[in-house]
C-alpha cells in the first residue's frame, strides 16, 4: 500500500489514522497509500467515480464525529469512505461463534464460499504492498 509493506491491520491503522487526525488535503505520498487501500473497498469503482482529482481527510456529515477519508472527484463531485473497511477487507476478521465474535478465520471461510480473491491468498498472514 503506497510502497509500503504491512502485515497487520493494526500496522495499517497506525499508518492511516495520523493522516485523519491532521485533516486537510493529503501529501502525493499519503493519497498514493491511500488510493491504494480504496483498491480493496468492497464498492472502489463507485467511490472512484470518474476519477481522482484529489484526497482529504474529513468527516462524513452524516455522521459529523467520525473521520474519513474524502475523495474529491474529477467531475467535481465528492465521496468518502471508511478506510476500516478496506482494513477488513484486507486482514479479515473472524466470529467465535460461541462468543459471537468476529475472528478472521471465519471471515475467510465466507469469502471462500463467495469465491472473493481476497480469500485466496493463501495459508499465513499476507503482506500488502
Amino acid at each position: 500500500l503506497g510502497g509500503k509493506k504491512f502485515t497487520s491491520r493494526s500496522e495499517v491503522i497506525s499508518h492511516a489514522r495520523p493522516m485523519l487526525e491532521k485533516g486537510g488535503e493529503l501529501s502525493e505520498e499519503d493519497a498514493t497509500f491511500v488510493k491504494d487501500l480504496l483498491s480493496h473497498h468492497a464498492n472502489a469503482a463507485t467511490k472512484v467515480g470518474p476519477g481522482i482529482k484529489s484526497i482529504k481527510a474529513g468527516c462524513n456529515p452524516k455522521w459529523p464525529d467520525t473521520k474519513c477519508f474524502v475523495l474529491s472527484r474529477t467531475d467535481g463531485t465528492e465521496d468518502d469512505f471508511s478506510y476500516i473497511k478496506c482494513v477488513n477487507l484486507l486482514f479479515p476478521l473472524e466470529v467465535e461463534p460461541s462468543a459471537g465474535r468476529v475472528t478472521r478465520g471465519m471471515k475467510r471461510k465466507a469469502e471462500a464460499d463467495l469465491d472473493d480473491p481476497v480469500a485466496k491468498r493463501g495459508p499465513g498472514e499476507p503482506t500488502y504492498t
